[in-house]
């Protein structure tokens, strides 16, 4: 999406109602496709249900360290690193400030690597999955201007900070989904881009 006040003669509310009833036929059939796998079963054994929750961020803190040993095979067996790479390679320029919300372990950053360098700041609410974001970046040489455990319903950010938000995944866990978009829009600057 494209941040303006109107997108067609579209208001915001409007678009984001759109967004979000064509996001929750897209997870909710990506939801259908994963029962069975290591990603589904480590999501309903955890009952991890909004990652701003604290029980839910204390989740996510206990499986940190071995989230991204537990997804990988399925990410790669659905194209998911490369679907990410194209993503942020084809709208992600050099000079841009980034943020991604709902980062967790960083899954993002091989793909970011290349982008953004030096403007990429990361939130969580989990400490633990940004601290494991942090050491994969120093391991992969992504440099990571900051790192924020908070809330994406509240961004601790002013308006028109970012050129470009990515969310991967997150906005099936957000407590408020539309909220979240909504600050999202917000801290992106008018012409960005919010890349789901």
């Amino acid at each position: 999406f494209l941040r303006s006040n109107k997108c067609n003669g579209v208001n915001q509310r409007d678009l984001a109602r759109f967004a979000m009833n064509k996001i929750a036929a897209v997870a909710a059939a990506s939801v259908t496709f994963l029962a069975g796998t290591a990603a589904s079963s480590l999501l309903q054994d955890t009952n991890a249900s909004a990652p701003t929750n604290p029980a839910s961020e204390r989740v996510y803190d206990s499986i940190a360290s071995r989230y991204d040993a537990k997804i990988d095979a399925d990410e790669v067996r659905l194209g998911i690193p490369s679907l990410r790479s194209k993503l942020i390679q084809t709208w992600v320029q050099t000079d841009d400030k980034v943020l991604e919300v709902g980062a967790g372990t960083g899954r993002n950053l091989e793909a970011l690597k290349g982008s953004a360098a030096g403007h990429i700041t990361l939130l969580d609410g989990s400490q633990q999955m940004l601290d494991q974001a942090i050491s994969k970046a120093a391991s992969k040489g992504v440099a990571i201007a900051e790192s924020v455990v908070g809330d994406v319903h509240m961004l601790p950010f002013g308006d028109e900070q970012f050129d470009a938000v990515i969310d991967s995944f997150g906005l099936c866990s957000f407590r408020d989904p539309a909220r979240a978009l909504s600050e999202m829009n917000r801290v992106l600057k008018q012409g960005g881009k919010l890349l789901l």
